[in-house]
């Protein structure tokens, strides 16, 4: 068993893989096979992950942070409302 210590966002599902993105370098992308991933996650959560390997197969647990999630959610509201309420200065 193999913990990373990286975070990463699940961007999306595509093609049957999860696709993570790294959360300190958005360009790197890891992508896990459905079937493999252990945990119930969902595009937008932010996860670490454990490695789980046998002499039959690897998986991959997935761990979310809900917290940062939820602060992450926050800050791009409050970007939201800023812009929104720039553009109406501005009509």
């Amino acid at each position: 068993m193999r913990d990373t210590m990286t975070k990463y966002t699940i961007d999306r599902m595509e093609d049957g893989y999860y696709v993570l993105l790294d959360r300190e370098d958005e360009e790197q992308e890891w992508l896990l096979p459905v079937t493999a991933v252990i945990g119930d996650v969902e595009e937008g959560d932010i996860v670490s992950v454990t490695v789980c390997e046998t002499e039959e197969n690897r998986t991959y647990e997935l761990t979310r942070h809900e917290e940062e999630r939820k602060a992450q959610e926050d800050y791009v509201r409050q970007l939201l409302e800023k812009l929104q309420k720039k553009n109406k200065k501005d009509v």
